[in-house]
């Protein structure tokens, strides 16, 4: 099959029943993850037809997975994984004071109530104390959002005061008004900080609801929602979030990878939190989003649920992967669109 001969299927229909499937698929999934003797979650191979444990998945995933199982038990889905433990369990783990593992710890706690906040949130603002300047987007925003949820409940001077650093990093030092998009690191200087990825604006989306929210901020919501529709806008012909961008210039650099998690769990999560927020529906283009599992550029179901897995990303073959993705950074930094950067060439399935 030709990559885009799909192009023309009906969209695949996504109601509630099957958004349920997927997730009684994905707590079944990580309930064969789970090892209990070490109360941690541990990553699978299926590429030789069987599933093998290769690595623990660490606090990040731990913390990501704990807040999901709370949000589904809150559903009224069944699951043998209690949050809280899991919670505990990658903070004691992992000790390293690394800003995005303790946001996204204290981040899950304003939910999950773990108890871990007391611990993490000292060691969060300390880390936070040294200068942001070139910090990849990604964990800030996550540190934005854990400050923003937890001074919803608890109004601390010292976090609003760090949430107002942050938000003011995003702002001023990482957001490109005129290309509506945000750049990979915060703060001006080099031009390569004009490119960024997907996963950096979904989040800064997430982050700036959440904090627009708490705190009343029109511009942080304001922004928030044009970066959301500027990402809306890029979208690719399967309704598939692409990769690489020109922040700078609102263009895609490279499309792919097209990344599953991407479609039906952060561009959902984030849209559905800033509609919230601004008052605005956003339930087609999650439909849609979620709809790219079966329909897309392969033609491929990505949901297993033999091995009650999702299969990760659609991606270019190596070297094509390298190529296109260089000459869309060179097209961007000589303010160029890029020539490969959208064209479905040389695709390959990514399962893990």
């Amino acid at each position: 099959m030709k990559p885009d001969d799909g192009m023309n299927d009906p969209i695949p229909t996504v109601d509630r029943p099957y958004v349920e499937a997927l997730v009684r698929l994905s707590i079944s999934g990580l309930e064969r993850m789970y090892d209990s003797t070490r109360e941690a979650l541990y990553s699978f191979d299926y590429s030789n037809g069987r599933a093998v444990r290769v690595e623990h998945l660490g606090l990040r995933y731990t913390v990501m997975s704990a807040l999901g199982i709370h949000e589904a038990r809150d559903a009224g889905f069944e699951t043998t994984l209690d949050p809280a433990t899991l919670l505990r369990s990658g903070v004691e783990q992992f000790t390293a004071d690394d800003i995005d593992h303790l946001a996204m710890a204290i981040w899950a706690d304003c939910t999950v109530d773990a108890g871990v906040t007391h611990g993490t949130l000292p060691r969060l603002l300390k880390a936070l104390e040294a200068p942001q300047e070139r910090t990849i987007g990604r964990p800030l925003a996550w540190a934005l959002t854990a400050l923003s949820l937890h001074g919803e409940r608890d109004d601390d001077p010292q976090v609003r005061r760090a949430a107002k650093t942050l938000r003011d990093l995003a702002v001023n030092g990482a957001w490109r008004e005129e290309g509506g998009l945000f750049c990979h690191t915060v703060g001006r200087g080099k031009f390569t900080r004009r490119l960024s990825l997907f996963s950096t604006q979904i989040y800064w989306v997430y982050a700036l609801a959440v904090y627009g929210r708490v705190f009343a901020d029109e511009e942080s919501l304001r922004i928030a929602e044009r970066c959301a529709d500027t990402l809306i806008t890029l979208r690719d012909p399967f309704f598939g979030w692409p990769w690489r961008y020109d922040a700078a210039r609102g263009r895609i650099t490279e499309r792919y990878p097209v990344y599953a998690v991407h479609q039906d769990a952060m561009a959902p999560m984030a849209l559905h939190v800033l509609g919230d927020a601004v008052d605005r529906s956003f339930a087609a283009v999650n439909r849609e989003s979620m709809s790219w599992l079966r329909r897309n550029d392969l033609g491929l179901d990505m949901v297993d649920p033999e091995h009650q897995a999702i299969y990760r990303a659609v991606r270019r073959r190596f070297p094509f992967n390298r190529i296109a993705m260089n000459v869309g950074k060179g097209a961007a930094l000589m303010g160029k669109a890029s020539p490969t950067g959208e064209k479905p060439w040389f695709l390959r399935l990514n399962a893990t």
